[in-house]
């Protein structure tokens, strides 16, 4: 006949492991466990690793897998990026491609944007840096031009 699965490892409630599981842990260690089985079979964990490892091991060997295969998609799209950019240099009209004037180039983080975060906050803070610069340079040709045309001496 069919064979019940006991289920008796009850946990506290709390903890570290009530983020993991959307604010609600599992009521049963059973239940964190299997559901972190798959997870760690995918993360490259074999059975015999996982029966022999603490929760706490087998969590944080599961997150540094998740950090690794981010890493490793985050160089592969920058490699793409490059190797589109240098393509582009090469080859910068295809004749059956129409390029509109005002087309913004696509970044990475408009591909992936969880995976470039720290990129686009840097890009976004010198892209406002750049236009300040470029503010202060129109301010100081319009003041220049206003000095010049009052009769002013000063003009840089």
């Amino acid at each position: 006949g069919v064979h019940e699965c006991f289920r008796f490892f009850y946990r506290e409630s709390g903890g570290d492991h009530e983020e993991s599981y959307g604010g609600h842990g599992p009521d049963l260690i059973t239940d964190l466990i299997e559901a972190l089985y798959v997870p760690a079979i995918q993360a490259g964990i074999n059975a015999s690793e996982f029966w022999n490892s603490s929760i706490a091991e087998i969590e944080c060997r599961i997150a540094e897998y998740g950090r690794e295969r981010d890493e490793n998609l985050k160089q592969e799209i920058l490699h793409m990026f490059i190797m589109a950019e240098l393509f582009a240099e090469r080859h910068p009209k295809i004749p059956f491609v129409k390029y509109p004037s005002n087309q913004k180039l696509t970044m990475p983080w408009d591909i992936s944007p969880t995976l470039f975060v720290e990129e686009k906050e840097k890009a976004d803070e010198e892209r406002k840096q750049e236009e300040f610069e470029q503010f202060k340079e129109r301010r100081r040709k319009f003041y220049a031009l206003h000095n010049k045309m009052r009769g002013g001496e000063h003009s840089e």
